[in-house]
Parts: structure tokens; sequence; C-alpha cells
């Protein structure tokens, strides 16, 4: 009995299938392994849903397979280790996750408080808020200010009345453009309907 345990215990390759389709198995290991190296069982039994014991041979061994670990290595050299890092969305699912699973309340607000400084949501001055107006060390806002009201109205007119200026011009010079495309295809359509 101990011959047959110990022979089992010892088969180290999958008899289910062809070589080839053996090559295909291990390399979509390697892939799995680059996202999630902890996860070997679960990438094992994706690649064999539907037969236990291969899936266990290949959690158990492929992880530290020849072929899986050259597979790896290429594909790092192929596409790069930042690839298969975690996106920020699959960080954060993950950081709820935890959290909503944690039992402890410290636990909780410390993964709540975790996804708030990873969403940028979390004001570590200490309240209030920041002014990035100004370069340096110049902390001085100096504002001019007209001598009278009625300065100061005739400015804003000035002002206003450039603005509005402005804007037609690039109005206008947006509906010329769009005037001259429309003529363009016009004309191009023609010569096309001719030839």
């Amino acid at each position: 009995m101990s011959a047959l345990v110990s022979s089992f215990s010892m088969r180290q390759e999958v008899r289910s299938v062809s070589e080839s389709g053996l090559l295909a198995l291990k390399r979509q290991f390697a892939i799995g392994l680059l996202y999630d190296p902890d996860k070997a069982y679960d990438i094992a039994k994706r690649l064999f849903p539907e037969n236990f014991s291969d899936a266990m041979i290949a959690a158990d061994f492929w992880p530290t397979d020849p072929i899986v670990e050259q597979c790896k290595q290429e594909l790092l050299e192929e596409k790069g280790e930042m690839y298969f890092l975690p996106t920020k969305g699959q960080i954060l699912r993950e950081v709820v996750t935890v959290t909503r699973n944690a039992n402890a309340a410290t636990e909780k607000f410390q993964g709540y408080g975790l996804y708030a400084k990873l969403m940028g949501w979390n004001n570590e001055g200490g309240g209030g808020t920041t002014n990035n107006f100004f370069g340096g060390d110049n902390k001085v806002m100096e504002i001019v200010r007209a001598p009278t009201d009625d300065a100061w109205k005739q400015i804003a007119i000035e002002q206003q009345t450039a603005l509005v200026e402005s804007a037609r011009r690039e109005f206008d010079n947006d509906e010329q453009e769009e005037k001259q495309k429309m003529l363009d295809e016009q004309e191009w359509t023609v010569k096309v309907n001719r030839s």
C-alpha cells in the first residue's frame, strides 16, 4: 500500500493532456502566476475544472516547473513587469473586500482609511484649505484697485467688451473654417462623381 501511495505522490505530470496542450496550459499557468503568485491552486482549478487530480498536480508542482519559469521570464521580458501588476481599480476593490470582511472595528477603519488615501480623499494637513496660487516664498497678493468707482466701471466695461469681441472672433474663425471644410468636401464629392 505504501508503494502505491509513494508512486502516486511522486507523479508530477498531468496525464490527461497532450504534450502540445500541456505546453499551452503551462504558459497560461505562468501568466496566472504573474498576475497573482499566491493563487496557484485557483489558477490550476481554472485550467482543469473537470479534473481535480490534475489541478492538484499543477498547483503543487508547476510553480517551480522549469517550463513555467521560462514562460514567466519570457513574458516579463516581452511585456514588462508593470503589465502584470494590478490596476488601481483592482487594488481598491480588494481593499474594500478585505475591509468589509474584517471583524474588528479598528481593522475596518484602517481599511477604509487606506481606501480614502488611495482615492485621494483624505486631508492629512489637519483641515483647512490649501491655496496653491503662488509659487515660491511670495505670500502676498497685490490687488490693484481703480481710484474711483466710475473708473472701475469703465475698466470693467472695457474688459468685458474685449472678451466679447475675442469670443466673437474665435466663433467667426471657427464658423469660417467649418464653411471652408464643407466647401472642400462638396468640391471633392463633385470631383469624385465626375471621374
